[in-house]
């Protein structure tokens, strides 16, 4: 009997610990599984936060860098074209006097092209009417004092031709000579007026070729700064979330490997519980083996059946006292 009763609370005790360990570690595993989700949820909550701040200045040094230089290269085309316009200023004098040349040399060209002409000789020599006249005064005057021949005639006509053709020529020597220094003068003006315009022109085409280099220049390297930073925070976003990702797979496999664990640790539970059971049942069955063994052997090692029923009276019940049957007449 007591092996029996010894191998029940043996088998229930031992699948109650056997169950009991297997919650716990069950248990356990659950809230490790749990606390590395909870732990990667807030490490990756913390990674994207950091990233951000990090992108942060580094998108602020772009964007200023980027203004910076679109400042300094506006500031730099300003200046070039101020200065462009100051030496067209300081040209400008040469440039007015020869377009004002250029203009009076025109006018002198369609003069002379005209040829010298009476006016010109009045002009050029105004004293020519009066020594002509003086001359065929005096020469008339010398004829009536002489009488009047055809000599006379002759060297009157011969005087007025004569210096009539060489008034003439003297006038137009004059003349050509003036218009020919004028139109040097005036050559010399509108060459320095025309190198002048053509340095200003040249002065204003190279500033904006400057401003335009300065400008593309600028806006592409502006747009570097600006495609570098926002390449930075979206690589570092990538990372970010690469690194999330990975965390929370992680997290996801150990939390996968403790369920499984937590299945494992129950099966085995329950299988303790089942050897538990086995050695209870295999005791239970030693026990009833041994009880019947003794009863049917009647020695005196047998079971005492007077004292399993709580009576010792042969005449009071006919049941087998100390392992014998007595009919109890």
């Amino acid at each position: 009997m007591p092996s029996i009763v010894t191998s029940v609370i043996g088998g229930v005790q031992g699948a109650s610990a056997a169950h009991n360990a297997a919650d716990a570690q069950k248990k356990g595993l659950a809230q490790a599984g749990q606390t590395v989700q909870d732990t990667a949820k807030d490490v990756n909550t913390g990674i994207r936060t950091t990233t951000d701040e990090a992108i942060k200045p580094v998108m602020a040094a772009g964007e200023a860098a980027a203004t910076g230089v679109t400042d300094a290269y506006k500031s730099a085309q300003a200046g070039v074209r101020n200065a462009a316009l100051e030496a067209n200023g300081m040209l400008s004098p040469y440039a007015t006097a020869g377009a004002d040349a250029t203009g009076k040399l025109a006018t002198l060209a369609d003069t002379m092209g005209k040829g010298f002409t009476a006016s010109d000789m009045v002009k050029y020599d105004p004293g020519y009417q009066f020594r002509l006249d003086q001359g065929q005064r005096a020469m008339q005057a010398k004829a009536q004092a002489m009488g009047v021949s055809s000599g006379t005639l002759k060297a009157l006509s011969n005087y007025n031709q004569n210096a009539a053709a060489g008034e003439y020529g003297a006038a137009f020597n004059r003349w050509d000579t003036q218009n020919k220094g004028q139109a040097d003068v005036l050559g010399t003006l509108a060459g320095r007026g025309l190198t002048a315009a053509g340095q200003s022109g040249t002065n204003l085409t190279e500033a904006e070729r400057y401003a335009g280099t300065a400008g593309m220049q600028g806006e592409e390297y502006a747009g570097n700064m600006r495609t570098n930073s926002q390449q930075y925070g979206s690589n570092a976003k990538i990372n970010a979330e690469n690194l999330a990702a990975a965390n929370t797979m992680n997290a996801g496999k150990y939390l996968a490997d403790t369920q499984v664990g937590a299945g494992n640790a129950e099966a085995q539970g329950n299988m303790n519980a089942a050897n538990a059971w086995n050695g209870m049942l295999g005791g239970i069955g030693s026990g009833v083996t041994d009880l019947l063994a003794g009863g049917l052997s009647g020695g005196t090692g047998g079971f005492n059946w007077a004292g399993a029923f709580g009576s010792t009276d042969p005449m009071k019940k006919k049941q087998p006292i100390s392992g014998e049957w007595n009919p109890g007449g």
